[in-house]
């Protein structure tokens, strides 16, 4: 005989929201989920840290830097760190950046949304 599969319990609720729920009800009041993409950018509190992903492999510091030089906040980058692929010496195409306070990391972050 075949077994039905074994439900695992979850700790994640689904949502659900009927037509009916008046506006005063309690599930009305919760938040409504929030996808990813509308939190680009977004964090609870300032931070100087900054991520740069799907560079490709030949970006170097430099490329990097160039937009900062020409947004005058070069000065404030305290640290920069790319990781590479330990069998090629190649980029990953992620970099970290550091900088020396959150106002300068908002206008960075600001800089590299248009780059």
């Amino acid at each position: 005989q075949r077994q039905a599969p074994q439900k695992i319990p979850s700790g994640v609720q689904p949502y659900n929201r009927s037509m009916t729920d008046s506006p005063g009800s309690a599930t009305s009041r919760r938040e409504l989920p929030v996808s990813m993409s509308n939190l680009r950018g977004m964090v609870p509190h300032p931070t100087t840290g900054l991520y740069l992903g799907e560079l490709a492999w030949y970006v170097n510091d430099e490329d990097v830097k160039a937009p900062l030089v020409e947004g005058g906040i070069v000065d404030e980058l305290k640290d920069l760190t790319f990781y590479e692929h330990k069998v090629n010496g190649k980029s990953r195409g992620i970099c970290f950046l550091e900088f020396n306070n959150t106002d300068a990391a908002a206008k960075a972050k600001e800089i590299y949304d248009k780059w």
